[in-house]
């Protein structure tokens, strides 16, 4: 018979909300995808065309919603960390709702084994990703520039900035990297039009997943339960199920799904939730510069094609290797001059950003007093941009990056509060290694040398060296909960990211993860998401 589904607010044909609609399928989809995130729906959107059905849950709404964010709050018991509910999203699109936007493709030595940096090294290596990332960049609208799979974004590629002056740190064991900037929005624009297109993809939301049903013997999914916060209870069956929820809620769902394996499913090596890993930023200090006049331009986030591009500095394998350190970089911005700081160089700003979108403040008012109060200061200020060419900068700002080592004891468990929907909340205990506070050491050292060779200026830490962990913030990338392996000893998945033991069960996004990288993983994500869906092809 035909079925009929009831639509409200509009709701395109293929979406459904499940909290709200009847009558809509829940059986007989060759893959159930949970998560719509950049993992979910990079992997859904590959099956578009190919006469599989593909059912993708995505536990929020289309948009943001206060009851559905606060399933995201949890316990921070290790190194300090943002709030569990601040740092990621909970609706179409996931994370990539408030995605800065920075691609960074993992080079070749990502994927290799150190013998100076325990528990490193992929099961799988750059030959079997590399077709992805021009994937990738497809599907996250990037330029189409070259790229190399040892140094990134070739240099060739953002070739006008060569010209230009800038620090020549490659005698204290620096590499120039370049950041491709643009934040697709995935639950957005196109990406959700093609959702919304695709015959064979059916998105269901409002469907928050709270079981993973294994067969009695364990060696199979049987169904994933979801439950509403009305209370609607729904069963979705499928050949295949791919986990696509995140780094911690992929390994909060497995963990809490015990009705079968008691520890957990997949948890059988008690490894699911561990190695959780982020990679850490300091904000570090400033450089003085030598002058007001100073032109950092070329290491400012800058237009480039359609998107934008930075230029980091990254510590070189060489050194990495000779030191027993892990990767680090650095970046350098600018920071306002103290003018600008001032109530009538704020109000200034504040103006402007309201001019460029055709529109004036309801207080308008007060910020014409503060311009006029601070003119002096203001009018010295645009003379000496006129006179320069640039804006006059006393300070620059310095951020540290670092790739914190895989450490089994940096994990995601359970607590004993429950949320709106009977799921157990997480914990969070994020450590890092003596290693890692090496390398931060290390590159706080060598970035001063560097600066201070270069005439630029010399540099002011804002931080202790002696004592990092209070300066230590996140980069808000869960990663390595799930991690992949060659055997389920000391990883979740195998290569082709299927969970050990389980033989219709699959995991998707930087969960799956042996190592996190010091940037943004987001790239990476699609790209494996990707590979994953064409495995499930076959």
């Amino acid at each position: 018979c035909k079925i009929r589904v009831r639509r409200v607010d509009g709701a395109p044909p293929m979406f459904v909300d499940v909290q709200q609609e009847e009558g809509f399928p829940t059986e007989d989809f060759d893959i159930c995808i949970v998560g719509a995130g950049a993992a979910g729906i990079a992997a859904a959107l590959e099956f578009q065309g190919t006469g599989k059905r593909i059912c993708l849950l995505e536990a929020g709404g289309l948009e943001y919603s206060v009851e559905s964010q606060s399933v995201y709050k949890g316990e921070v018991t290790g190194l300090p960390y943002e709030p569990l509910d601040i740092c990621r999203l909970r609706y179409l699109g996931g994370t990539t709702n408030h995605w800065a936007g920075f691609c960074h493709p993992f080079p070749v030595m990502s994927f290799q084994k150190h013998d100076w940096m325990p528990n490193t090294g992929w099961p799988i290596g750059m030959d079997d990703v590399v077709d992805y990332y021009n994937r990738a960049i497809k599907l996250l609208e990037l330029p189409d520039i070259p790229w190399d799979p040892v140094t990134g974004w070739e240099m060739e590629a953002v070739k006008p900035w060569l010209n230009e002056p800038r620090i020549d740190l490659a005698e204290y064991d620096f590499n120039e990297r370049v950041h491709i900037i643009h934040a697709a929005r995935l639950g957005r624009g196109v990406h959700r039009e093609a959702l919304r297109n695709a015959e064979n993809i059916h998105v269901h939301y409002n469907a928050n997943v709270v079981d993973i049903g294994l067969q009695e013997d364990g060696v199979a999914v049987d169904g994933i339960h979801v439950r509403t916060f009305s209370g609607k209870e729904l069963t979705y069956r499928a050949r295949y199920y791919v986990l696509a929820a995140s780094g911690i809620e992929n390994a909060r769902l497995m963990l809490a799904s015990n009705a079968v394996m008691s520890e957990g499913v997949g948890n059988q090596n008690d490894v699911v939730g561990r190695y959780f890993s982020d990679h850490g930023i300091i904000h570090a200090g400033h450089i003085v510069t030598a002058n007001d006049g100073v032109d950092i331009d070329l290491y400012a986030q800058r237009k480039f094609m359609h998107a934008d591009a930075m230029i980091w500095h990254e510590s070189t394998y060489e050194s990495q290797k000779a030191l027993g350190l892990a990767p680090t970089a650095f970046r350098m911005f600018k920071s306002l001059h103290e003018t600008m700081l001032m109530p009538g160089g704020e109000s200034a700003r504040r103006l402007g950003n309201y001019a460029a979108r055709g529109s004036v403040p309801d207080d308008l008012g007060a910020h014409i007093a503060n311009v006029l109060g601070d003119f002096d200061e203001l009018a010295k200020y645009g003379t000496d941009w006129l006179w320069n060419g640039t804006a006059p900068l006393s300070k620059i700002e310095l951020e540290l990056h670092f790739e914190p080592l895989p450490n089994p004891d940096s994990r995601v468990t359970l607590s004993n509060e429950l949320d709106a929907l009977g799921l157990p909340r997480v914990e969070l205990d994020w450590r890092i290694t003596d290693i890692d506070y090496e390398s931060i050491r290390w590159v706080t050292d060598a970035t001063a040398r560097a600066v201070s060779a270069s005439g630029l200026g010399r540099v002011q830490w804002t931080y202790d060296v002696n004592d990092i962990d209070p300066s230590v913030v996140m980069a808000k990338h869960h990663i390595g909960t799930t991690r992949m392996s060659s055997t389920p000893t000391d990883g979740v998945v195998d290569p082709d990211c299927k969970v050990f033991g389980i033989d219709n069960l699959y995991v998707a996004g930087s969960s799956v993860f042996t190592t996190c990288g010091w940037g943004s993983p987001t790239m990476m994500i699609v790209a494996l998401a990707q590979r994953l869906a064409d495995h499930l092809k076959m």
